[in-house]
């Protein structure tokens, strides 16, 4: 199965299984490795994904809405409670503003 990186919303390293979980909109894929393995390999192709949380590296252009109450970023524009979302440290939420300013597509409460 192939997943153009263009889908991928976030990946996250999963402690149980000990491997990178890849997050599109609709499913997960699995990968050996660390996230800094992953996040400066699509770095050097050309990707930008943000470690916005100690266990996730975001594209930031995938985002849509951030909660500052939760701390949480939304890759929907029709949020859920099933919808897709990472977690963001409090020192990040700093990093994301600054794209808001760079990025129309995305909103901040």
């Amino acid at each position: 199965m192939e997943l153009p990186v263009e889908d991928i919303l976030y990946f996250e390293f999963d402690r149980k299984s000990k491997m990178i979980t890849l997050h599109s909109l609709a499913e997960q894929f699995y990968m050996p490795g660390t996230l800094i393995f992953w996040q400066n390999g699509l770095l050097e192709s050309g990707y930008e994904f943000v470690m916005l949380d100690r266990n996730n590296a975001v594209n930031l252009s995938k985002l849509r809405y951030v909660d500052q109450v939760s701390n949480r970023g939304y890759f929907e524009d029709d949020i859920s409670p099933k919808s897709k979302h990472c977690t963001i440290s409090i020192a990040n939420i700093a990093i994301v503003k600054q794209r808001v300013a760079t990025m129309s597509n995305m909103l901040v409460n």
